[in-house]
């Protein structure tokens, strides 16, 4: 087997100068990979925990109705399905959002076929139906009666749901604590009881559900993949689901865009002057 060489034979190769030079070269790189691997450590971040202690409940809610605060409009084009017992519908569609009170949605079928238009506000709506060549007006408590809009929602509820937001409210009533590493909110709304989960770190709610005494759930809402808008986090899918009657409205936005002017003229629609003119009244 070959020797290993001596010390001296090591010396003699290999001037001071250079052993020197190697030895600061090795401590260098040492450093330097430290060094690296500290600064990849600190890029990689821990997730945000929740903790009441740090944030209280004033604090979640002044951020997450800060977030809700900065949208004045929203101008939306993405994929909207409504699923109803017997009935669904699959399409494209553009959502224009003034708030408080204007709520406009343009739909196509999968096929481009023109599907029609729903307007709303706080106190009536209107929507016009190619199929049925039918132009529908009313109250708003009546827009469930829509062949596209059959699920049984209060206008709040459903502009919500569209523009991929929820506010908080808080107070002596609200109940906060921490499930699963997010806030929860709870608090009596009429019959039921209105409770929020609110991711920490977004500060956003991700879920809000209103439940009956038994605990049944009899609305859910969720918000995922959220995506920050100048400044804003929006949700890029939103799902609302009634569990008892098995109603489910999906909104996948593909393109959002918000705080831009919205023209009066853009929540209009032309309705055909052979179209059925019907008023739904409350009943």
């Amino acid at each position: 087997m070959p020797k290993t060489p001596s010390e001296a034979t090591f010396q003699r190769r290999f001037p001071a100068w250079f052993r020197c030079f190697s030895g600061r070269i090795l401590l260098t790189g040492l450093a330097g990979f430290l060094s690296f691997s500290l600064n990849a450590c600190a890029l990689i971040k821990r997730p945000p925990v929740a903790d009441l202690s740090r944030t209280p409940p004033q604090e979640i809610y002044r951020r997450v109705q800060h977030n809700f605060d900065k949208i004045h409009t929203l101008e939306g084009r993405g994929r909207l399905i409504v699923e109803v017992p017997g009935t669904q519908f699959a399409g494209r569609a553009r959502i224009l959002v003034k708030k408080p009170d204007s709520l406009f949605i343009t739909a196509k079928a999968i096929l481009g076929v023109e599907v029609g238009f729903f307007f709303a506000d706080r106190k009536h709506f209107s929507s016009y139906s190619p199929f049925e060549n039918t132009y529908y007006t009313g109250p708003v408590s009546q827009m469930h009666r829509l062949v596209l809009f059959e699920m049984q929602l209060p206008y709040e509820q459903l502009l919500y749901a569209i523009l991929g937001t929820a506010p908080l409210r808080l107070d002596d009533s609200t109940r906060v604590k921490v499930v699963d590493n997010q806030y929860v909110f709870a608090r009596p709304w009429g019959d039921y009881v209105m409770v929020q989960k609110i991711e920490p770190g977004k500060f956003v709610v991700s879920e809000a559900l209103l439940v009956d005494r038994n605990g049944n759930i009899y609305v859910k809402q969720t918000f995922s993949r959220f995506r920050k808008i100048q400044g804003v986090w929006l949700p890029q899918i939103i799902r609302l689901f009634r569990p008892q009657t098995r109603e489910r409205l999906t909104v996948y936005y593909e393109q959002v865009r918000i705080n831009v002017p919205l023209k009066s003229e853009e929540f209009t629609f032309t309705i055909p002057e052979n179209a059925r003119r019907i008023r739904l009244n409350d009943q």
